[in-house]
């Protein structure tokens, strides 16, 4: 007798979740961008902090929405900076600095929005595992672009891309 009710609890069991499984619905995928930057030498990373510039520029040359090239560093050490998606609701990019085994030699990261609406921000990103920085963007395209310097000075624009809302 308790094993007809065992696999009758067991047969109900299953039915639910298979229901409980069918009836989700699909979420807007998280996507993240990753980008490997390769550093040339070791040498003691500091962090930099500082406030953010806005201010308002023309359209063209560097400030225009249309990415550029992006450079590769020597090879090397790697080093990772995400940039996030734009949210859907407060319209918020955060970038990421994933550190990596080249971080020793950087000595410095900036991250610079352009909007659409032509105004431009620019932050200094620290140089520690796990740092971020969040800026507000508009309801349309977007563009990023975060320069790496290391410690022989030289500097690597290493992210150049458009940060866009995800299609609903």
């Amino acid at each position: 007798m308790n094993w007809k009710i065992i696999a009758i609890l067991l047969l109900s069991l299953a039915v639910m979740m298979m229901g409980a499984g069918c009836t989700t619905t699909p979420s807007a995928p998280n996507t993240t961008t990753t980008t490997t930057v390769q550093a040339t030498t070791a040498a003691p990373s500091t962090g930099s902090s500082g406030a953010a510039t806005t201010v308002a520029t023309t359209a063209g040359g560097d400030n225009s929405l249309t990415p550029g090239p992006t450079q590769t560093m020597p090879k090397g050490n790697d080093v990772f900076v995400q940039v996030n998606q734009k949210d859907p609701i407060d319209r918020s990019i955060t970038v990421i600095y994933n550190g990596g085994a080249g971080m020793n030699s950087v000595t410095g990261c900036t991250v610079r929005l352009i909007r659409s609406d032509g105004t431009e921000e620019t932050k200094p990103l620290n140089t520690q595992t796990g740092s971020e920085l969040v800026f507000k963007g508009t309801k349309n395209p977007d563009r990023i672009i975060v320069k790496v310097t290391t410690t022989s000075g030289q500097t690597y624009t290493i992210v150049d891309q458009m940060s866009a809302l995800a299609p609903r």
